[in-house]
């Protein structure tokens, strides 16, 4: 009987997790998809929390306040310099949004990391079918799928070149890729071990086609094999087989890829040296950060794009300046170190590889998700 109520007590907040994570990893590129994801979902997490638990732990209040003064004190400074400001006010408020339902979420007392790991493989499970859907009905009929078109939204970006790049619910591969690869590292950290879904949530993030889809995933695969290696060796042929497979299947994009980098043709790494470049000939920027200023290729340069693109540490210092930001990507730093082992560091290091827009609810959710584990993986240990 008490088993029993303890497992009612612990799957209550099944409900509110799904909500918050959906908010933050569907985030559909039209009017209806900014309204679940700002508006609907997150206010449904809010309420479904509050409705099981009203307390909360003290240390996810002092993140929170921490998080906004420091955004709204960055927000004060680049505002004295920045020449693009015109969505400064969204978007800082948008990242206060995303910071406050993933704190009230994450930090409730009801919150535990069982439902956590369920919520995570029914998104991911949400995300991966989108995919296939859009992916096959291109490879199999020609037909194409966009999800943002059909629900009202400006389309998004699935070509490169002549290739046909799925990216399910998201604006483009690399984004797809990234989240569906947090969702994977973050279930793996939970459960020590990747299940089926997992494994096909990472084939998917190859058969987009992205780049960093493709790294991402077979290091991830890699470091979580090569755990295994000392205990059977006979992993290190599948880790060989692996590469091989990896390499002949997407020679032609690496290729292309080495090529245009080569040549200076390659847009994506071209605009994050302008973007380096431009902070270190102005030194307002350097000290003080870019802010959340955002891009708007209307009417500011291709350049500024590459402040979405910095990596974690990166945009530390373009949003809050050297100073600020450096000890922000330090401490970040310092914490994972000592919290994490080799590998599990390898692992969070490769999501931080894009995780980088505060604006995006992803980024909470990641950043939160490092700061409350250890103390789970301890406990875990202890009662093994």
């Amino acid at each position: 009987m008490i088993s029993e109520k303890k497992n009612m007590r612990m799957s209550s907040f099944k409900a509110p997790l799904i909500f918050c994570l959906l908010a933050a990893f569907l985030p559909l590129g039209s009017t209806i998809g900014v309204a679940f994801s700002w508006v609907i979902f997150p206010a449904i997490a809010i309420i479904l929390t509050f409705l099981v638990s009203r307390f909360f732990y003290r240390s996810g209040v002092y993140f929170l306040v921490l998080s906004i003064v420091l955004l709204v004190l960055n927000y004060g400074i680049v505002l004295q310099y920045v020449s693009f400001a015109e969505r400064l006010e969204f978007n800082m408020l948008l990242a206060i949004i995303g910071c406050f339902y993933m704190s009230v979420v994450f930090f409730s007392y009801k919150f535990n990391f069982s439902d956590l790991s369920k919520a995570i493989n029914i998104v991911l499970l949400i995300s991966i079918i989108l995919f296939f859907i859009q992916f096959l009905s291109y490879y199999l009929f020609n037909y194409r799928i966009d999800y943002s078109l059909a629900t009202g939204g400006i389309g998004t970006r699935n070509d490169y070149g002549s290739l046909y790049r799925a990216s399910g619910i998201f604006n483009e591969p690399a984004e797809y890729s990234s989240a569906i690869t947090v969702l994977v590292v973050s279930s793996y950290l939970i459960n020590r071990k990747l299940s089926l879904l997992n494994i096909i949530a990472l084939i998917s993030t190859m058969l987009s086609f992205s780049f960093v889809g493709i790294i991402q995933s077979f290091f991830v695969i890699y470091i979580v094999l090569f755990r295994n290696l000392c205990r059977k060796p006979v992993y290190i042929f599948l880790i060989i087989g692996i590469v091989i497979l990896v390499w002949i299947s997407f020679f032609d994009l690496f290729i292309d890829r080495y090529e245009a980098f080569i040549n200076g043709s390659d847009g994506s790494n071209n605009t994050k040296l302008d973007t380096l470049n431009f902070f270190l000939t102005h030194t307002e920027y350097l000290l003080g950060g870019a802010g959340l200023i955002g891009y708007d290729p209307e009417t500011m340069p291709l350049f500024m794009q590459g402040l979405y693109d910095l990596t974690f540490f990166g945009s530390c210092i373009s949003i809050f300046g050297i100073v600020i930001g450096s000890f922000i990507a330090i401490a970040v730093t310092v914490y994972i170190i000592y919290n994490y082992t080799i590998s599990d560091m390898t692992l969070i290091f490769i999501c931080l590889l894009k995780i980088n827009v505060m604006i995006y609810a992803v980024y909470w959710f990641f950043i939160i998700l490092i700061i409350i584990l250890p103390n789970y993986i301890q406990k875990t240990k202890v009662h093994v």
